[in-house]
Formats: C-alpha cells, structure tokens, sequence
C-alpha cells in the first residue's frame, strides 16, 4: 500500500502542473470567448445569417452542409460562433480541417484576428511529418533519429514549456520548441492537440483510418467541433483514404 501510495503521488505531482495550467487557461477562454466580438467592423451580407446557422448547429448537435460563394468571408463566420460556443459550455475543442495550406493559412489569421480583439485561445496547426521532420530522412528509429530516441522523457516538459508560453503554436513555433527540447516536431504537434482549444489540419488526421487522431476519449468527442472546409474534396479524398491501389508496373517485374 505504502508503495503505491507514492507510486499515485509522484503521478499526481507531475501532473499537476499541466492540469493546473489547463484548468487556468480554460477558465480564461471561456471567459474572454464570452466578451469578444464579431472581429471586424459589419458583416458581409450573408455572414450573419451563416454564423447563426453554426450557432445554432452546435448548441442543437447537428450536423450543418453550407454552400457559399467565394468570398463571403466562410471561414470567420464558421469560426467566431464556435469560439462564442466555448464560452457557453457547448465545446471543450475545434478541428478547422482543410485540404490546402492557402486554406490552413486563413484559418491561422482568423484565429489571430479575435486574438487581437482579446480572445485567450491556443491553437495548433499540424503539419505532414515529412515537411518538419529534422532528418533527410523519415526514420523514426532511436539509433538513427536523436529526436525520436528518448522522445516521451522529454516531451512532457516540451509540453509545459511551449503551452505556458506560446497561443499560436504554428509550424515555426513547434519547430524551435522542438529543437530547444529535442522532440519530434510532427509527434510533439499531435501530442499539443489534445493541449490546445483549435487544431488546424488536414483531413486526414480524423478521416483517414490509419493516421487519424484515435487518442481522442469518446467524452472528448462530444464536445469536439469538425469544421470541414471545401468538403467537396472530401470525395477523391476519401476514396484515397479506404482504398487499397494495385500497380501493374509491380505484377509485369
């Protein structure tokens, strides 16, 4: 008993510290997502209504399909009521997924804009391993790769670290904090998403069976928002994901 008494004790002391930090920085985004508004000065026409629309999805746990023009300002409108969500207790964390990196950057700009206007919200954007990886080549091998070897003695204080400090967890934010620690930046972004209030990403790391973010609790989910944006694409994606290809060039060899 005595040695498991210490055993529960030493998990708690160090864990403390993360939960704590959560706990303070949770209190302040739901508080601020109340306060903040519409980051720019009027809607554009239609903006409004679609924002509401969202609203009123996420509060009701539906699932809502928009056809919109370009230009119409989609992003911001799908995100802001969102954010406002948080502060009602409806979601803990958003998935804003997206097939392009023009797309990824909007999203990051639209997230920085009502941080501007007060928002207290952390969010990470998740790159392809094989454009952060640090090596030639993408190994994830001990004897090869200093970064993955001893990876999880690490990442923990990589992870307070760069969550005390840092709201916009981008690529170039992961890659210097990676480096300072050394971690693997790609395992080390999947690792901040189950940290952070807005993950940006591709489709993949919630369609695709075998990438997908599986360490998501089921109650984590319920209070998860997917933003699919072009879902259109979703189609070609899709089968990419759940098909198996064969190559004739393999059988003729």
């Amino acid at each position: 008993i005595e040695e498991l008494e210490t055993f529960v004790n030493e998990v708690l002391e160090n864990y403390y510290p993360y939960a704590k930090l959560l706990y303070d920085h949770r209190n302040k985004r739901n508080e601020s997502s109340r306060a903040v508004g519409f980051p720019f000065e009027s809607y554009r026409e239609g903006q409004r209504k679609l924002a509401a629309g969202v609203y009123k999805t996420i509060s009701e746990e539906k699932s809502l399909f928009v056809k919109a023009p370009t230009g119409i300002g989609k992003t911001i409108s799908t995100l802001f009521p969102a954010i406002k969500a948080f502060g009602e207790g409806h979601l803990n964390r958003i998935f804003y997924l997206t097939a392009k990196t023009i797309t990824r950057s909007t999203a990051e700009e639209a997230v920085e804009k009502m941080r501007s206007c007060g928002l207290c919200v952390k969010s990470v954007t998740i790159t392809a391993k094989d454009k952060v990886c640090f090596k030639d080549e993408t190994k994830c091998q001990k004897d090869y790769c200093e970064f993955a070897a001893g990876y999880y003695d690490r990442i923990n204080g990589a992870i307070l670290d760069i969550v005390a400090n840092e709201s916009t967890i981008n690529r170039e934010t992961i890659e210097k904090y990676a480096r300072k620690h050394t971690v693997c930046p790609f395992e080390f972004s999947i690792d901040l998403a189950y940290a952070a209030d807005a993950v940006i990403c591709d489709y993949n790391y919630i369609f695709d069976p075998r990438v997908s973010l599986k360490r998501l609790f089921d109650e984590q989910k319920k209070s998860t928002l997917l933003l699919v944006d072009e879902a259109h694409n979703l189609v070609d994606r899709g089968r990419e994901m759940v098909s198996a290809q064969l190559n004739k060039h393999q059988f003729l060899q």
